[in-house]
């Protein structure tokens, strides 16, 4: 990953809803309540190699 690529982009914009404040609690179960077991290994994946890239800039 050199840079923020669009799939990146969109990945982050994708877990903007999952940052939820603990005063929203239902919202919170809705969101959950899109999580499946394929989408968790996705955003596990992508977190990991974000994370990566951001270590790489530092």
């Amino acid at each position: 990953m050199q840079e923020l690529n669009d799939e990146t982009l969109r990945f982050l914009a994708m877990m903007v809803p999952m940052n939820i404040e603990a005063r929203y609690p239902q919202y919170k179960k809705d969101v959950a309540a899109t999580l499946n077991e394929d989408k968790c290994k996705y955003i596990i994946e992508q977190t990991k190699q974000i994370h990566q890239w951001i270590l790489q800039k530092l």
